[in-house]
């Protein structure tokens, strides 16, 4: 057994090889230095590199997270602090930003060589290719997401790429600023230095700030020229609806968009603008209870005949007597009911997995998450759940970028902070008792007739089965089938697999 003085004889050459190691990547780089010369510097055997880390890369990853695990507690702590103290309105961008780079600022200022060192290796990783994506997403990615959650809540309707790309501008900022090149000491003829961090500290959240602001003002790509309505039906509950008019002067048939169950209109965000830039005018709804739609207290009305009559309202007071629609799930339940109320509204139909009948395996799994519990802590967490529950449609998806995408379109942050999914839970009661849909839908499909339909199918869907898909072929006389490779219940319909048969879809109609 080692004795209490071996293990801090051990702790203290591990420190050394660590100190030496930071202060020889920080001058020469990861391939500049080998594993004899930092055993060199730090008086030690290039054997205990081994012993203690296992290899150069090993020891480089330890160099990494020893300050990276403290620095992030630091700023984990005063972006807490800055909330805890702001007013009931939340802390101000200013604020948020201090927090976010203030430990930095200072520790770099204030640390000692050590620190120096640090930031100069996290610029190098940050600039490489071969490391910066891999080692920054470890070690920082944690805690700069949850820096945009608080920026979000600051700007609540910054487009979510103009707060992606503020970010990062704001790490080239901080990058320069620790590469200490001198270069604004020559610009300036003496009077700024790269070195004054105390004027950058003053400064940057100031400039930082700014940035942010003007960026948020800018229109998202995905959601430029949008409209946003409200329609009040008579019982006096608003539906929300985003338009998205047609690019160029066109008299081309305007589409409508319709969402899942648990869903809402963000999920057509990337879809819609291009069919709009096609020449079609587009709407995407959040059925009532969903979305910014309101809430009904009569739960009874959470069913998709109620909803169909929302959506012609919607469509009565634009004005359209002719649409295509795109319905997803229970959007293309909506879309065979709203073809026999108006049957010559539709002059085109794309179905998103969903027919006449409803495969009893995938009813009874979304049988099983819908109404659950759902408040989560950050937009990690949340991704994570809708995961656990939606990763079996999506199985190749295993980074979490597309799960926190995902949660953005089905969740919504509050002013705490936290997340909960965006519907009210009492949509549940009706799918729980068996009332997501009629008994026996085929009538309601044979209102398709005569109607050009493009059937989008998820490969391994659970919810709409291979047979089903024959017999709707056998009795609608023009249906297209698109399926898209492993995906299940629903496809997205950005998959190209999905896309370029919507496209041509859309071109043929007229």
């Amino acid at each position: 057994m080692t004795d209490a003085g071996g293990t801090r004889r051990g702790e203290r050459t591990r420190t050394r090889l660590l100190d030496a190691a930071e202060s020889l990547f920080a001058e020469k780089g990861f391939h500049g230095v080998t594993v004899r010369a930092i055993a060199r510097q730090a008086d030690s055997d290039p054997a205990l590199v081994a012993y203690y880390f296992g290899g150069k890369r090993e020891l480089f990853d330890a160099v990494l997270l020893r300050r990276a695990e403290e620095l992030n507690e630091i700023r984990l702590a005063e972006l807490a602090a800055c909330e805890a103290n702001a007013g009931p309105e939340g802390p101000t961008l200013e604020a948020i930003i201090h927090a976010f780079t203030h430990p930095l600022l200072d520790r770099s200022a204030n640390g000692g060589p050590g620190w120096k060192s640090y930031f100069a290796l996290v610029g190098q990783v940050t600039n490489s290719p071969e490391w910066g994506v891999a080692i920054m997403s470890k070690y920082f990615d944690p805690i700069v997401r949850r820096f945009l959650d608080a920026v979000r809540r600051a700007l609540p309707d910054a487009p979510e790429e103009e707060l992606f790309w503020s970010y990062h501008f704001l790490s080239g900022a901080l990058v320069l600023t620790f590469a200490d090149t001198g270069r604004i000491d020559a610009l300036s003829g003496g009077l700024c230095k790269s070195s004054d961090l105390e004027a950058v500290t003053e400064r940057m959240p100031e400039f930082l700030a700014a940035g942010f602001k003007r960026m948020a003002q800018r229109q998202s790509s995905k959601t430029q020229a949008t409209e946003t309505h409200f329609y009040t039906a008579p019982d006096g509950i608003r539906t929300y609806y985003r338009r998205y008019p047609a690019q160029g002067d066109s008299g081309k048939t305007p589409v409508l968009c319709l969402h899942g169950l648990t869903r809402n209109s963000r999920d057509f965000e990337d879809l819609a603008p291009i069919v709009a830039e096609s020449g079609r005018s587009v709407i995407a709804l959040d059925v009532r209870g969903r979305g910014r739609s309101d809430y009904d207290s009569q739960i009874e009305n959470y069913n998709p005949a109620k909803y169909v009559e929302d959506v012609i309202g919607v469509l009565d007071e634009l004005g359209w007597s002719q649409v295509i629609s795109i319905g997803t799930s229970m959007g293309g339940l909506m879309t065979m009911i709203l073809s026999t109320l108006r049957p010559k509204l539709l002059t085109g139909v794309v179905m998103n997995d969903i027919g006449p009948e409803l495969d009893p395996a995938g009813l009874k799994r979304i049988q099983g998450y819908v109404g659950g519990a759902g408040k989560f802590a950050n937009w990690d967490e949340a991704g994570e759940a809708l995961r656990a529950i939606n990763g079996v449609a999506f199985p190749r998806e295993t980074g979490a970028d597309f799960w926190i995408a995902f949660a953005k379109r089905t969740c919504r942050a509050l002013d705490t902070g936290e997340i909960v999914l965006d519907y009210d839970a009492n949509i549940s009661k009706p799918v729980k008792d068996g009332d997501v849909a009629p008994p026996d839908l085929w009538p309601f499909f044979e209102g398709l007739e005569g109607i050009p339909l493009l059937l989008v199918r998820g490969a391994i869907s659970d919810l709409l089965a291979m047979d089903c898909v024959e017999e709707m072929s056998r009795r609608h006389g023009d249906m297209e089938l698109a399926q898209v490779p492993d995906v299940g219940h629903a496809p997205l319909l950005t998959e190209p697999e999905a896309l370029e048969p919507i496209k041509a879809f859309l071109n043929r109609l007229d």
